[in-house]
């Protein structure tokens, strides 16, 4: 919950503001904007955070880190191979192969650990479980629609990035209300938290479907 009202926060300028900058410079200009926020940040934190630490840290679990690294970059490198390679060729079903026998090994490393990075048992409770999966899948779905929006907005409206941002800005300003509920949620246990976030990107495509209209009729080519 921690991270939730900075990363809620940044969102809402996030689409006009990376927009401007593409607009009117390069697209690394994005990630060089971020450099002296994170400065200015780093040296708040330092001035104003107070130092703690947990007296009884355990030790950082390197076997589960190190199989969750090879496991997710496997199934990553993969997936973004497999439009290129083909989805039934070869390489691809030896990537997700080794995908899964690291995912078994990942289980089987933390179920060993003495301080494992993710208590696998956890997903034994069926409520934490259901919760865990609406929030994967909520937030894929959410993932790819902002993919495809952008390219809906750029390349079949040939909408410029500053247009497109003010676009979406109405799904970034819904992240407010969802925030609110999300913190209900916290107030009331794990029971409400898979339904509260599972609401947020149905109140997102109610907005983003307001914007589509926003941008006016579709581009036709003659011919």
């Amino acid at each position: 919950m921690g991270r939730a009202p900075s990363s809620k926060s940044a969102s809402r300028p996030g689409p006009v503001t990376g927009g401007l900058l593409l607009e009117h410079f390069y697209w690394g200009s994005v990630f060089w904007a971020l450099v002296p926020v994170a400065l200015v940040a780093a040296v708040l934190g330092f001035l104003l955070v107070p130092e703690s630490r947990d007296p009884a840290v355990p030790a950082l679990d390197l076997r589960g880190l190190a199989t969750s690294i090879a496991l997710l970059g496997a199934l990553v490198h993969t997936v973004i191979e497999a439009p290129e390679r083909g989805w039934g060729s070869g390489n691809t079903l030896i990537g997700f192969a080794i995908a899964l026998v690291l995912t078994v090994a990942f289980v089987a490393v933390e179920r060993t650990a003495e301080h494992p990075m993710l208590d696998v048992r956890l997903f034994t409770d069926r409520r934490f479980s259901a919760a865990s999966g609406a929030v994967t899948v909520a937030f894929f779905a959410l993932s790819g629609f902002i993919f495809l929006i952008t390219q809906y907005f750029q390349v079949v409206r040939e909408l410029g990035p500053l247009s497109t941002g003010a676009r979406i800005l109405p799904v970034a300003l819904s992240i407010v209300p969802a925030l609110q509920r999300q913190r209900r949620a916290a107030r009331d246990g794990a029971a409400h938290t898979g339904g509260c976030r599972c609401g947020r990107p149905r109140m997102s495509v109610t907005r983003w479907c307001r914007c589509i209209r926003m941008a006016g009729p579709c581009c036709r080519r003659d011919g």
